[in-house]
Parts: C-alpha cells; sequence; structure tokens
C-alpha cells in the first residue's frame, strides 16, 4: 500500500518536504522544496518552489519549477515557471508561462 500526505485546504506549509516514497496531495498552500514519488496538487491549491517527482499532476496555481518523469497539467492549472518532464499532457484551459524542457538522461 502506498502511502499518501495530505495537506489540507486550511494548511499552510513552508518549507522542505521529502516523501521520495510515496504519493503527496496538495489541496492547500505549499512554500519550498517538495520531493515525492507522485505528486497532485489539486485545484484550489496554491505551490510556489521546486517540485520534483516521477509522476505529478498540476491543478491549482504553480510558481516555481516543476520536474517529473510524467507531467499533467489539468485545465485548472496556472503555472508560472519551468516544467521540466520526459512525457507532457496540457488540458484545454490551462494557463501556462515560462519554459519547457526535456529531463536530459
Amino acid at each position: 500500500m502506498t502511502e499518501i500526505t495530505y495537506i489540507s485546504e486550511e494548511l499552510v506549509m513552508e518549507g522542505n518536504l521529502d516523501s521520495a516514497g510515496s504519493s503527496v496531495v496538495v489541496a492547500g498552500r505549499f512554500k519550498g522544496e517538495l520531493r515525492a514519488k507522485d505528486v497532485l496538487l489539486e485545484a484550489n491549491s496554491i505551490f510556489d518552489g521546486n517540485l520534483v517527482a516521477d509522476k505529478v499532476t498540476l491543478g491549482g496555481l504553480v510558481k516555481g519549477e516543476v520536474s517529473a518523469n510524467t507531467l499533467n497539467v489539468a485545465s485548472s492549472a496556472k503555472v508560472e515557471g519551468n516544467l521540466k518532464t520526459n512525457a507532457l499532457s496540457i488540458d484545454l484551459g490551462a494557463e501556462v508561462s515560462g519554459s519547457i524542457t526535456r529531463i536530459s538522461k
């Protein structure tokens, strides 16, 4: 069973979260560095910082840098920053401002 760390809507978190072997769901606000296996940023979430994971789904406001092997930008997402990925999907309605590059192997 995969463990899930859930940051609820009313929570504001600042700092470093290293959850490399598990999943993280952010519904509230996170500022800092986040490392996990899988990350889901829900539609009303706010993320400001660096995010590194194998699989990421962006649904809220994102400022900073995201690095993921597989990256999905949902229609509710607003991204201001740099995206690094090997597999990218951007849903209709998503707003992306910044650079998109491939992760070098």
